[in-house]
Formats: C-alpha cells, structure tokens, sequence
C-alpha cells in the first residue's frame, strides 16, 4: 500500500520520484526535437502543448476545479493565438481513467509544464527575435510572467485535496508518456538544421 503523503512537500516529491524516469524520457524527447532551432519544430512544439494542455483542461472537470480550468482554457488560448490557423488540429487524447486521483497527476505535468515554459521564454523569444512577425510567444511570456506564483498555488491545491498517491503517480507517468510519444512523431520531421535544445522543467 503507498503511504499517504505527510505535507505538500512530500507528495510533490514523492510524485516525482515516481515519475522519474518518464520525465527525463520526455526531456530527452524534447531535447531531440530542438524546438528553439527553427521555426517549424517550435510551432511543432507548440502543437503539442497545446493537446496536453486540452488533456489538462478535461482533467480539471473531471476533478470539479474552476480554477485549473480556467488556468488550463488560458494556456489554451495563449497557445492558440500563438499558432493561429495551425490551433485547429486537435490531437483528441483521451482520458484514460476518470479516477480524481489520475486527473491530478495529469495536472502536476500540465502545470509543471507551464513553469518550465518560464524556463523556456527567452530561447522564445531569441527565436522569434530571429525570425520577426513569424511566431507567436504569448504563452511562453505568460509562463515567465505567471509559471512560478501560478505552480505554487497549484501545489497547495494539492496538498489540500490530497489525492491517492499511486492514482496520481499513473496519470503524471500517462502524461509523461504520452507528450514522450507525440514528440517522437515530430523530431524526423523538424530535426534538420541546427540550433539549442532545453528540456521541459516539472516538478520543481
């Protein structure tokens, strides 16, 4: 039986230990598609984001949570404006399990994701400052803007509603797994040329 988490500390961490190794695939995943390097793997990047985020949003009804609905329909739309007409494309991953527990894993990647897109914004930025008028970087400017005070606030969540830790830590490895495999249809078609890879930072 998994041992309940003591403290907001401890169930973060204990999430992240059983999420490891998923999440350092999904940073290798991320790595190899050098989604700083050009302007197509970073719309690429985008794209995928933006069917985790959808992911996230559902999970956030599932649970009943205005507030990570709203926050997850934001990234939506940040995203969206970002990509333009490419925003239509709707990956429509599933949920797997309408356990709260496996909906509040997949929320500590979402929102874990959008800290490390604070991580993210300059490469953002120096990207679209090499290429003008061409990409969007509201979502990662908002993340550098929001990621940090937002991912607290998400930790307290859940501390507060403290959900099965085993439940949890599957919906965090689906997440992780699932981002892993949409990236790996990407990285054959946006890996040509050169340019700075960063992984995705979660968890923190």
């Amino acid at each position: 039986m998994t041992r309940a988490p003591s403290s907001e500390t401890d169930i973060r961490l204990a999430l992240k230990a059983l999420t490891q190794t998923a999440h350092e695939h999904t940073e290798r995943r991320v790595e190899a598609l050098l989604p700083f390097s050009k302007p197509d793997a970073y719309r690429s990047f985008l794209s995928l984001l933006l069917s985790m985020h959808r992911l996230g949003k559902d999970a956030a009804a599932l649970i009943g949570d205005e507030r990570l609905q709203a926050r997850e329909r934001e990234a939506i739309g940040l995203i969206a404006s970002d990509l333009g007409p490419e925003s239509s494309a709707d990956l429509g991953i599933p949920l797997p399990s309408r356990e709260t527990g496996f909906a509040w894993g997949i929320l500590y990647v979402c929102r874990g994701s959008a800290l490390g897109g604070a991580v993210l914004a300059k490469r953002a930025r120096e990207l679209s400052d090499r290429n003008p008028g061409r990409l969007g970087v509201g979502y990662f400017n908002h993340c550098a803007q929001q990621g940090a005070a937002e991912w607290r606030i998400f930790c307290r969540d859940l501390e507060r509603k403290r959900p099965d830790l085993a439940s949890a830590g599957a919906g965090a490895a689906f997440a992780f797994d699932t981002f892993a495999r949409l990236l790996e249809t990407r990285i054959d078609l946006c890996t040509a040329g050169s340019g700075s890879a960063v992984g995705l930072t979660v968890g923190q």
